[in-house]
């Protein structure tokens, strides 16, 4: 009896340090401080444009930041693509076709940072953003292939 009371001791306390064991992870886990939605912003591409009104003729200045781990190409038919309009709910629509072949072209390195100057297109006044379909990790020249969009801050045509 002496040695069965012993072995049951010891898988209590055996069992008890397991269940302190898996508090102090679940505690160590739970107080870890995790990703805010100010680090995933910084993990993104960001578009910032020149000013937030344009009439029709003007020039869009793109300012483009790659804040990803990845190379970003954009499509040789950009920026003859996507804008997004503001109808009560964001709605992405081509503004123009592209008529040539479409290409992973002019593409941003991790942590880099580049502009590009588009017209303002013909499309309705209104609220609108600029679309940017995107291949993160593809090869310059190669078919295009969208795996991600990206989006400028808003801006009104007047």
């Amino acid at each position: 009896m002496k040695k069965s009371r012993g072995l049951i001791k010891k898988d209590l306390i055996i069992i008890i340090a397991g269940i302190i064991l898996l508090v102090i992870i679940f505690l160590v886990s739970y107080l870890l401080p995790k990703e805010s939605k100010e680090d995933k912003a910084i993990k993104e591409v960001k578009i910032i444009l020149n000013d937030s009104n344009y009439s029709i003729g003007d020039k869009i200045k793109l300012n483009i930041e790659n804040n990803l781990d990845d190379s970003v190409c954009f499509s040789s038919c950009y920026p003859y693509y996507y804008i997004a309009k503001n109808n009560g709910k964001w709605k992405d629509y081509r503004y123009q076709e592209c008529k040539k072949e479409n290409l992973a072209y002019s593409c941003i390195s991790s942590n880099e940072k580049k502009s590009f100057e588009i017209d303002v297109p013909q499309v309705n006044a209104g609220e609108h953003r600029i679309v940017l379909p995107a291949c993160i990790g593809c090869v310059l020249n190669d078919l295009f292939i969208e795996n991600s969009r990206f989006y400028s801050d808003i801006f009104k045509i007047k």
